[in-house]
């Protein structure tokens, strides 16, 4: 081994263990569907430039949390908060450029 490793190792996502993999993908992107609903409409209030400005932090913040998360739960729970917060920014950027 060269020193690195997977989320399946370091969290022994194997046989009975093996669907929680998929469950980490269903998580995040659970979070993108609602994230998409609740900054659409903070955008709506706050305005579109801040609300892609403070969502791209918090969703930075997030991604920085997912790499350093002790457990696999707080791997489940930043997965989810990065798809709420880091996803949902391209949309309304898309929206701008229109």
């Amino acid at each position: 081994m060269d020193g690195y490793t997977t989320m399946s190792s370091e969290f022994n996502l194997y046989c009975q263990r093996g669907p929680l993999r998929d469950t980490t993908i269903s998580i995040m992107y659970s979070g993108v569907v609602f994230g998409n609903m609740a900054i659409g409409l903070i955008g709506d209030i706050l305005g579109r430039r801040k609300t892609i400005i403070l969502t791209w932090a918090i969703g930075t913040l997030m991604i920085i949390g997912l790499s350093l998360a002790p457990s696999f739960m707080a791997v489940e729970i930043m997965m989810f908060m990065a798809g709420f917060f880091a996803w949902p920014p391209l949309n309304v950027s898309i929206i701008m450029a229109n």
